[in-house]
């Protein structure tokens, strides 16, 4: 295990390994001895290995891109950035057992790299301006392994100087060879309306959202070529485009949210499907999905916040792919906005979720029937947990973890079995601190979201302050 964590020497926010015993625990490498390493972008690469960025200006020898097995000896400098308008490489994920990121150029345009671990196979693309991700977490939504390449969402580079450029977002193919970047789409089409980010593999070819001068942003499929790039079906004929996204794959069909004929009356996106014909595809639903979120399976059916035409209320939705059963399951909750969909997880036969009430969000449990849609305690749950990984909750075997207050700035550690009856505060058997002991943004802990358990080894590892003496790690 992997994390960023500080020591009684100035040395703030080094990057720490663990095989999640107190004699295995130790500080991987000083990056920067002068100052701060700023270490971002971890991302697992492979068992035990991984990539990450360290940055901060170039007078840190250590600014660039970084592998690590886990050792001092394996943890090795791979890539620096450039000496002028540096900025931080942008770690953007692992896909066909390369790794692949993303910094400016001398023209301040993202260039496209991918990396194998080694100086000599890390190699340059080609320089691809405004891409579409920022943190890891969000390629899911611009990208996606088809055929043994990855296909993602980029701008095409711009003349700095031309102020009257404005290429629009093109679909790109690589098999993260040197130099290797090819373009799906028209990259000479004028610019139109944004399209939304949303790109995934169906029945063996590729399904995304796209836009033309013609038909504005609609659902497009492909082979993985150029010549076999095609619009599949416009659900809003004319220019504005129906706008695709929130791509769910469910047996025999591909489930979208866009704008349909309607939506110049309401202007909201509702459910669809398309057994990837034109004339499979089929209006399903009056219902849009919560911005940013993803639907969750349990049981061959599919669970997501959603808002009913008519209302603006985010209620617990459900769909098995039909028109006739696609329908609100309870309209008790308001289930809390999020940016990915770890904010609805499985336990068993059941989904937790976070509930709103006002401006707080506490714990909410769904077995996809009404009356089994409630309530798990009243414990509020930090809103920022609902924002950043790993998530609000950590499910591990029959049981679940998650941090929350029984009352205001008193955050406690809890278990749940996804009952209420079964739903407890934890703590060691030997705490001597029982107020707060999972911290808040004003503690000696200064962790902010409060930490929620990750699986390593077999334990649970999480960082809390038990024994008065200020963050420490456990495991569990």
């Amino acid at each position: 295990m992997f994390f960023l964590a500080r020591d009684a020497s100035d040395h703030p926010d080094e990057l720490w390994v663990s095989d999640g015993t107190p004699e295995g625990t130790s500080r991987l490498r000083d990056l920067n001895p002068a100052g701060k390493s700023d270490v971002s972008g971890i991302t697992p690469f492979a068992e035990g290995v991984l990539f990450f960025v360290s940055s901060g200006d170039l007078n840190n020898p250590g600014a660039g891109l970084w592998y690590s097995d886990g050792t001092t000896a394996g943890t090795r400098l791979v890539n620096r950035p450039v000496p002028w308008g540096h900025r931080t490489p942008i770690a953007i994920g692992v896909y066909g057992g390369r790794f692949y990121f993303a910094e400016a150029d001398f023209s301040y345009a993202q260039v496209i790299w991918s990396s194998d671990g080694s100086t000599q196979g890390t190699n340059q693309l080609l320089s691809v301006a405004n891409l579409s991700v920022q943190k890891p977490y969000e390629a899911d939504t611009w990208l996606t392994e088809y055929r043994n390449k990855v296909h993602f969402y980029g701008t095409p580079p711009i003349d700095i100087y031309d102020f009257s450029s404005r290429p629009i977002r093109q679909i790109y193919s690589t098999e993260g060879r040197e130099f290797d970047l090819k373009s799906l789409t028209n990259a000479t089409q004028p610019a139109t309306t944004g399209t939304s980010k949303a790109i995934t593999v169906f029945k063996d070819r590729l399904f995304f959202s796209w836009n033309s001068p013609d038909t504005g942003a609609e659902l497009w499929t492909s082979d993985g070529t150029a010549a076999g790039t095609r619009l599949l079906v416009e659900t809003l004929p004319g220019i504005e485009g129906g706008t695709p996204s929130n791509f769910q794959v469910a047996n025999d069909y591909l489930l979208f949210f866009a704008y349909g004929p309607e939506k110049q009356v309401d202007f909201r996106k509702a459910l669809w499907r398309t057994d990837g014909t034109a004339a499979g595809t089929e209006l399903l639903g009056k219902v849009e999905i919560l911005n940013n979120t993803n639907m969750v399976a349990m049981n061959g059916r599919f669970y997501f916040a959603g808002a009913r035409h008519g209302t603006w209320n985010t209620t617990l939705w459900s769909t098995d792919g039909t028109a006739a059963g696609t329908y609100e399951v309870s309209d008790a909750v308001d289930p809390a906005n999020s940016l990915q969909a770890k904010n609805m997880v499985v336990l068993g036969k059941r989904i937790l979720f976070q509930g709103r009430r006002g401006q707080a969000s506490l714990p909410w449990t769904s077995d996809g029937t009404r009356a089994g849609t409630v309530m798990l305690k009243e414990v509020f749950l930090r809103a920022r947990q609902e924002i950043d990984p790993p998530g609000w909750v950590a499910v591990r075997g029959d049981k679940a973890y998650f941090v929350g207050a029984p009352i205001p700035d008193n955050y406690q550690l809890f278990e749940t079995d996804g009952t209420g009856a079964g739903t407890r505060a934890i703590a060691p058997a030997d705490a001597s601190v029982t107020a707060n002991p999972m911290g808040k943004a004003t503690s000696p802990l200064s962790v902010f979201p409060n930490p929620v358990p990750v699986p390593a080894g077999g334990f649970l590892i999480f960082r809390g302050n038990f024994h008065g003496a200020g963050g420490r790690l456990y495991r569990m």
